[in-house]
Parts: structure tokens; C-alpha cells; sequence
């Protein structure tokens, strides 16, 4: 919780149970004349946090509770008995007490999302794009518009940059009520994500240092986004690292292209009614994702001769990685493109990819599969996985994490504690699971795209009992 807000409830706390202290403790019947007006202090305290925390859903128990506090000793003070004295506060109430827990529960239970701050010795920087596609018809949409992608952009950034925090999801109030919706919760349960700061300053200057950088593209899962693993890419680009990331259009939760129009992910991209057709446009969509990114980086090499990142892309150094879906992608466009130096997937849906890719001897770029311990794929999902393995040329590693669902792999477990009773994580934890990934994220990227060494994909390491590397079955 935040500061004024844990002030709040403490002092509407000992205003509920005053009555309870003065009847057992007859000495602090001195206090009284003081304790008349402690729930105008909690007023007080309420709108400062108002005013510089903001307003969030999950304290209107604590707001209610204030107001309801505040009237009484209000009436209180202004109604008189025979001897002309205030009459005497307020008795003590079961149910103020009963809204009290509740007014503390919810802002526990549902806290304001804390991304990690970012280890790396670089400040970090991010841009957002809106990025059109004329030479490809958008296959996702309408085939006679071409592609558009909203993209966004995290960089290593000068270490003075003072620009503006960039916001965690930009046009929230349109993002969150339909990311609610896929997550199965009501509209307005992620509205607090807008309090949420992220540690990307907005068009910051990019840093000089070290440059060009290594580039790395990532590709969101189905019904995913583009922000869904940040924690990833503030890390990633403190590290040295310019990370590039799309919505992919109707198959992300949500895009808003200019000026204002909203794109909702299409369901009937992906019917399962039927296997065989199902089949076709599951693979039809991977096969967007990998040029969606394919476009990105024909984009990069612009970008690296004009405008703001000139100069600072080091096109010889790409990675691409992915997650569920969009794991299934970075697949696809590095079976499909010799740019590709390095794959990571993040229990990737393999599935869709097309026959010829799983297929191709060899698979040139290093790989790092990371696959979740409760695992929402089938067998087949897994045997193409060990036939991508076994055809790479520059090797790979499949590890295996304990205690980790489908949603470990992104920023879901740090919007509630309760995401793993919510079907939502696993029972790793957010403050475990997240530094554990970025730690094998950077060992690969380091080692497949700087040349450093990474004991940690070498052998089980004390550090990280949860992961286990995995061998091919017989």
C-alpha cells in the first residue's frame, strides 16, 4: 500500500476502536476532546491521498468508512446535551469494524502493481509507434487495408534523462476494461493499473555508450499485448539491450490506432469448431506474428539511418522472443529469416507453426525453451518442441521452471497476491519467478549475442533450485 493510504487506515482504525480502548483503559478518557476530531484528520488524510496518490477502486470501503466517521463526530459536535456540552461520540460499531477489515483487505489483496526496477547500469528509455505496413494486406483484418502495428520501443537511455515516466499501458481507460474482460474479472477491477509507474522515461535520448546495441523483438501471446512482459523489457534494455515490441493487431486483447480506433482481438481467428480449419488459421496466424515481426526489423534498419536511434542498432546482433503464441512466432521467423541470431521461448504454443519450419535441418539460431511445470499444451505441443531441438545447428537448452503456470512468463502475478487462487499464476510467486527469468533471459542473450559466458545455462545452478533442464525423451 501506499503511504497516506496505510495512514488512513490507521487512523480510521483507532477512531473505530477508541470507544473499546476508553472503556477498558479509563485513563485515556483525557483524550477525548482530541479524539472528537481524529476522524477530521482521517478527512484530511483522505484527501491528500486523493490528491497525490490518486483514487482506486479498492479504497472506497476506507472512503466510505471516513465519511461515515466524519458525520458522526460532525452531528456529534453539533448537537448539544441538557448541560450544553457535544453530545458523546460515537459508540462503537460491529460494523464500522466489519468495513474497516474490508477497507484493509482489498488495497492487500489488490495493490497497485509494482514492477521490479531494472538491475542494469543503464537508465531506460522507451518510444511508441505507430507503424503502417503498405507493401502487406492485413491478413488478421481486413485484406484490403494493409497491416498496421502499434509498436513500442525500450532502449538504454543517457543517464540524465529527464523525461517524463512513460505510462504502463497507454489508452488505459480503453486497455483495461477489456483486459479485465479476458482475464474473466469485471471492467473496472484493473482500472488501478493507471497508478502503476513504470521505470521507462518517455522518448528519453538514447545512451551513446556501448552503442550500436544488440536488437531484440518480442511477440506477445494470443489476446496478449505488447506491454504484457515489461518487467522483461526494462530489465533487457538496462542491460544494453533495444527491445522491440508490436501489438498484433485483432490478435492482441486490445490495439488503439490513431486517431481513437479501438481493435479487439477476433475470437474467430482461432474457431476450434472445426480441427481442420482450425488448424489452417492457427498456423496462418503464427505466420503473421513472424512477419509482423519481419516487417519490425526492415523497420529497424531505417531507424538506424535517420531519427532518434540512428546509429544505435546493431542489425548483426538480433534476438527474437516470444511467449505462448507469440513463442510459436519467434519459432516461425527464425526458421524463416537469417537475421535471426538468438531464440528464446516462453512456453511457447508450437502447434501452429508450419510443418516445414519444425521440419528444417538444420535450425541455425541457439534456442532457449523455458516451459511452465503446469503446462497447458498437449504431447504434440511438446514433440515439435524436441524436433525444433534436435535439428539446432548452434545448440540449445529446454528448462523447465517449478511452480509456474502459463501467465509466470508475463507481468500477470504482480497485479494481485492472489493470482495463483485466481487460476491466474503458479505458486512460485511474483518476486520469485520474475528476477529467476530475467537472470536466464540475460545468460542467453548475453551468451548467444555478446560472446559472454553463462555458467547458468550450463548446469543446474543452487541459486534457482526451481529449474530443472530438461534432456529429449527416448
Amino acid at each position: 500500500m501506499r503511504p497516506f493510504e496505510i495512514l488512513l487506515l490507521l487512523t480510521l482504525f483507532i477512531a473505530v476502536i477508541w470507544p473499546i480502548l476508553t472503556d477498558r483503559v479509563p485513563a485515556l478518557v483525557r483524550w477525548h476532546t482530541f479524539m472528537r476530531f481524529l476522524p477530521f484528520v482521517g478527512l484530511l488524510i483522505a484527501l491528500l491521498h486523493l490528491l497525490l496518490e490518486h483514487y482506486r477502486w479498492q479504497m472506497v470501503p476506507a472512503y466510505l468508512l471516513t465519511a461515515i466517521l466524519s458525520l458522526s463526530a460532525f452531528t456529534a459536535l453539533m448537537q448539544r446535551n441538557g448541560n450544553g456540552q457535544p453530545r458523546k461520540p460515537r459508540a462503537f460499531s460491529l460494523s464500522d469494524l466489519l468495513l474497516w477489515l474490508g477497507a484493509v483487505a482489498l488495497p492487500i489483496l489488490l495493490p497497485v502493481p509494482q514492477l521490479p526496477p531494472p538491475t542494469g547500469p543503464y537508465a531506460v528509455g522507451t518510444t511508441i509507434l505507430h507503424l503502417v505496413d503498405e507493401a502487406r494486406p492485413d491478413l488478421l483484418g481486413d485484406p484490403t487495408q494493409p497491416r498496421e502495428l502499434m509498436t513500442q520501443i525500450w532502449y538504454p537511455a543517457a543517464a540524465d534523462a529527464d523525461t517524463p515516466l512513460a505510462p504502463y499501458l497507454d489508452h488505459l481507460q480503453t486497455a483495461a476494461p477489456v483486459l479485465a474482460k479476458r482475464l474473466g474479472l469485471p471492467a473496472f477491477f484493473l482500472g488501478h493499473i493507471n497508478l502503476t509507474h513504470t521505470h521507462a522515461h518517455l522518448d528519453a535520448p538514447v545512451a551513446d555508450d556501448a552503442a550500436p546495441f544488440p536488437v531484440l523483438l518480442f511477440s506477445h501471446g494470443w489476446q496478449g499485448m505488447r506491454a504484457q512482459n515489461t518487467f522483461q523489457m526494462e530489465e533487457l534494455a538496462s542491460r544494453g539491450y533495444i527491445v522491440i515490441a508490436p501489438d498484433h493487431t485483432h490478435a492482441a486483447v486490445v490495439t488503439v490506432l490513431p486517431p481513437d480506433r479501438v481493435v479487439l482481438s477476433n475470437p474467430a481467428l482461432l474457431d476450434d469448431s472445426d480441427p481442420v480449419a482450425y488448424a489452417i488459421s492457427s498456423n496462418n496466424v503464427v505466420r503473421v506474428f513472424a512477419a509482423d515481426l519481419q516487417f519490425l526489423l526492415d523497420q529497424a534498419a531505417l531507424w538506424n539511418e535517420s531519427g532518434p536511434l540512428a546509429g544505435h542498432l546493431d542489425l548483426a546482433r538480433v534476438g527474437v522472443f516470444g511467449h505462448s503464441t507469440g513463442g510459436g512466432g519467434a519459432v516461425e521467423m527464425c526458421g524463416r529469416d537469417a537475421r535471426c541470431g538468438a531464440l528464446l521461448v516462453l512456453d511457447g504454443w508450437l502447434n501452429p507453426v508450419s510443418d516445414d519450419v519444425i521440419a528444417q535441418v538444420p535450425y541455425v539460431p541457439p534456442a532457449l525453451f523455458m516451459k511452465a511445470s503446469n503446462s497447458i499444451f498437449n504431447a504434440e505441443n511438446d514433440a515439435r518442441l524436441w524436433q525444433v531441438y534436435g535439428h539446432l545447428q548452434a545448440g540449445g537448452t529446454v528448462m523447465e521452471i517449478e511452480g509456474t503456470e502459463h501467465f509466470d512468463f508475463t507481468d500477470i502475478p504482480l497485479l494481485t497476491p492472489l493470482a495463483h487462487r485466481l487460476g491466474l499464476a503458479g505458486t512460485i510467486g511474483a518476486s520469485r519467478g520474475r528476477p529467476l527469468l530475467n537472470a536466464y533471459t540475460l545468460a542467453f542473450f548475453d551468451r548467444a549475442l555478446k560472446n559472454q559466458s553463462a555458467p547458468l545455462l550450463d548446469a543446474p545452478s543452487p541459486a534457482y533450485p526451481e529449474v530443472t533442464f530438461l534432456t529429449p525423451p527416448p
